[in-house]
């Protein structure tokens, strides 16, 4: 005959068996409605970006355009600030380069339309660009831009006649001559003059009785202006 004690320790052994058979059921369960799908989907999705990372590695190997820069540029400029706007790949990014060094990197809008500002350096500056798409292609360089900056105003000397000389008689027709950069455009009293090609000027002036201004103005290939102006007199 089974004691009272032996009869309460099967009982709760008997519960234990059966929380413990209810517990691995519902874990079985939520594994197999939950865990194995949430799974299987991050498994798909992982998939998913390593086949169209590798589809794009592998299908897109075209080369894209180059960019294409359609601002118009003067030969030279006096502002140290250039813009320039021009077409590209939309979401590619393009690398400008200036004087064989990269001093931009940018995204392009899907619109495939873009601006960029660069600091020129003084002297000759040489522009051109790159760009590589989403599948890391790299295109051939775009068409070069070569622009002149200077922010230096131009030298001017004038040697001849001196300020305050004094004409007379036969010298109604003088000679106004002097020095500036080559290049350089001269006007004598709004007349432009002879410059030649080491930037040496001549222009006559017919003077009148008593005191002539004569204003003499360069400009230079970048637009940057000098004046100088000198006082001669002259008695018939």
């Amino acid at each position: 005959m089974i004691s009272r004690h032996a009869r309460i320790q099967d009982k709760k052994a008997t519960r234990s068996g059966f929380l413990l058979l209810l517990l691995s059921l519902l874990l079985l369960g939520g594994l197999l409605f939950f865990g194995i799908p949430t799974l299987a989907k991050f498994a798909g999705i992982v998939v998913n970006l390593q086949e169209n990372k590798q589809s794009i590695e592998s299908e897109d190997k075209n080369t894209p355009a180059p960019p294409v820069f359609y601002t118009t540029v003067p030969g030279s400029v006096k502002e140290e600030i250039l813009k320039l706007e021009g077409m590209a790949e939309g979401g590619s990014t393009v690398f400008v380069y200036l004087n064989d060094e990269k001093v931009k990197e940018f995204m392009v809008p899907n619109s495939g339309n873009f601006d960029v500002k660069l600091s020129l350096r003084e002297g000759e500056n040489l522009i051109w660009a790159v760009t590589r798409d989403l599948a890391e292609n790299k295109s051939g360089e775009s068409g070069k831009i070569k622009v002149f900056y200077d922010s230096q105003a131009p030298i001017l000397e004038i040697t001849e006649p001196a300020d305050n000389a004094a004409f007379s008689g036969s010298e109604k027709s003088i000679t106004v001559r002097g020095i500036t950069e080559k290049g350089a455009r001269v006007t004598v009293n709004d007349r432009l003059a002879i410059v030649s090609q080491e930037g040496a000027f001549s222009q006559k002036v017919t003077l009148t009785e008593g005191e002539n201004i004569i204003l003499v103005t360069v400009v230079d290939e970048g637009e940057n202006e000098t004046e100088k102006t000198l006082k001669v007199t002259y008695q018939p």
